[in-house]
């Protein structure tokens, strides 16, 4: 057998060829992607993008591996959930060098097969960029600069520590340590009658008097928290509770420079770059009425905070947020507080944790159930009642129609049988889930039997929990606002933790791909019950009889039946009589 090295070349450069054109008639037909043979600045990576998770990190280790220069690439597209993306170089030339060295290689890491490049039309070239139209949150200041690099080395050097000390807690997501009190994340507050050894080091002092310099005399914190953040590490999206801390809250920032997503339950999005050497200052409804995060990514987007567009004729500076991207280095952030006791008295209610939940009120209670609860499914639901029609269209005399529990418009003692499977839970009210059961009782007839279930808090027995997944109990439990509550958001697949919480959906519709997309989550409420609740609820309702009540697969079930009249009048007359 001969070796014909130029054989093999020519083979395997056909085969390419033909991938290529096939991927190019595929994009045209499918995405009206034009592909070209003629050299240009702009190239299309074929078959792999952000559905496969493809990142801009992927092409920039494989431009080295292959003596590319890194400079050159002046744009990565990814286009969401689809597999494709798009490489923008400063020049044809260096195009040319990158498609030379690289068409057909295959990537490092877990995205195996070769990789098949083409030239791309500009006008193909999708522009992803997010306009953002809104001001940075009332209240939030950025000190840009308001360390000297000299002093950020030191400040850096105070703080940073290469792994979580005995002392010192790794959460979930990053390394902290705390000084003055301990930042309980569980609770999203401190424990005042426990203050901890070590204070504030001194190497902060340096601040106060700068603070003042820039207009803000708040006096010295008593409380920090240090984090430190590696390229991927983020937090979620929160505010700081407001009845344990004062009215302002300042965020110190060393080392990588990172973008802060700023959200308002209004559903406005503000992205903010937070610089080296930068101090936040946040007061008002940067403090209280905005939520604030940092996504989990090592790569972070380019923010252009400075872009002039002409919007319903006149010009205006908004932000945006393009398709280029920043890689992240290591972090670290000191968050300084200052404590208090009592009640919150701030005058923004929606994310006030002061809202006492064994008080809520009807219109916060249904507010909170229309946003957290009907929105995704059940028997409100057109969708689902559509579908069930169709499926009981063989059986005679029989309907569906969409009720609201609380109020369903049904005559008295209608029903033989009613079946209310997970949905007492989703009642944000302890008089709400009495009221429910109550119209349970009044809609069966006389010796009607219902069925009632409801989540248990204890899973221990059910399939729920995952088998390899345990919650650390020193990871922190992320609380959002909801319809004037800060309620915890419950992590999938675990035990839970409280009884009043918000569980993540990842909503998509039929043949979608599951989203990671923070946009694509849906936070719904439940209650969870305690052993023998859902049985004392039944039992304070006049006129029911329980049954039977059992635990199945973590859901607490009970059987009722709806007691005669008869029955009723001579149980009222031994009471009479005793």
């Amino acid at each position: 057998m001969f070796y014909m090295p130029n054989v093999f070349r020519r083979m395997n450069k056909d085969k390419l060829s033909s991938k290529s054109l096939r991927y190019a008639a595929r994009l045209r037909e499918s995405r009206g992607i034009c592909c070209t043979e003629i050299p240009g600045p702009n190239i299309i990576i074929c078959n792999a993008g952000q559905a496969v998770g493809l990142t801009k990190e992927h092409m920039i280790e494989q431009m080295v591996a292959y003596g590319v220069d890194v400079s050159t690439l002046k744009k990565f597209v990814s286009v969401k959930g689809e597999c494709f993306a798009f490489l923008v170089f400063n020049s044809t030339e260096a195009a040319e060098v990158f498609f030379k060295k690289v068409n057909g290689r295959r990537l490092s890491g877990d995205i195996g097969g070769e990789i098949v490049y083409q030239y791309v039309e500009e006008s193909s070239v999708v522009d992803d960029e997010y306009i953002c139209l809104y001001d940075i949150p009332k209240g939030l200041h950025l000190l840009k600069e308001f360390l000297t690099k000299e002093e950020e080395h030191q400040f850096y050097s105070h703080f940073d520590w290469m792994e979580a000390p005995k002392k010192d807690k790794k959460l979930k997501n990053r390394l902290v340590k705390h000084f003055g009190y301990e930042f309980r994340y569980g609770t999203n507050d401190v424990d005042l009658d426990n203050p901890l050894e070590t204070k504030i080091p001194d190497v902060c002092n340096v601040l106060w008097e700068r603070l003042r310099e820039h207009g803000f005399d708040l006096g010295i914190p008593d409380q920090l928290t240090v984090n430190k953040y590696l390229p991927g590490q983020g937090i979620p999206s929160h505010v700081d509770k407001h009845s344990p801390f004062g009215d302002t809250i300042l965020s110190l920032s060393l080392g990588s420079s990172v973008v802060m997503d700023w959200k308002h339950h209004t559903g406005k999005y503000v992205p903010v770059v937070v610089p080296s050497r930068c101090l936040l200052v946040m007061q008002g409804e940067a403090r209280y009425d905005w939520q604030h995060g940092i996504n989990t990514r090592k790569w972070d987007p380019v923010v252009d905070e400075n872009r002039v567009m002409t919007i319903n004729g006149e010009e205006k500076r908004v932000r945006v947020v393009t398709s280029d991207s920043v890689p992240r280095q290591t972090r670290i952030s000191l968050t300084f507080r200052w404590t208090r006791r009592g009640p919150c008295e701030c005058i923004y209610k929606t994310l006030c944790d002061a809202t006492d939940k064994k008080e809520i009120t009807e219109e916060l209670a249904a507010n909170l159930e229309e946003l957290h609860v009907h929105k995704i499914a059940g028997e409100r639901c057109s969708g689902l009642l559509k579908e069930c029609k169709e499926n009981m269209k063989s059986l005679k005399l029989s309907n569906c129609i969409r009720l609201d529990l609380l109020n369903p418009c049904l005559i008295d003692n209608c029903a033989d049988v009613i079946l209310c499977i997970a949905v007492i839970h989703h009642f944000s009210s302890l008089g709400r889930r009495q009221q429910a059961v109550s119209t349970i009782c009044r809609l069966l007839a006389p010796g009607g039997v219902a069925l009632i279930t409801a989540w248990a808090k204890d899973q221990s027995d059910s399939h729920y929990l995952h088998k390899h997944r345990e919650q650390n109990p020193m990871d922190e439990i992320r609380s959002i606002g909801a319809s004037g509550l800060t309620l915890p958001v419950h992590e999938n697949r675990t035990q839970f933790k409280h009884n009043d919480i918000l569980v993540p959906w990842k909503m998509r519709y039929a043949g979608e791909k599951n989203s990671n997309d923070i946009e694509s989550v849906f936070y719904r409420f439940y209650h969870v019950f305690e052993e023998d609740e859902l049985d004392d609820l039944c039992k304070d309702v006049p006129g029911i009889k329980i049954l039977n009540s059992f635990k199945e697969d973590g859901n607490w079930c009970v059987i009722i039946t709806k007691e005669s009249d008869k029955r009723k009048s001579d149980k009222s007359r031994k009471k009479t009589s005793k």
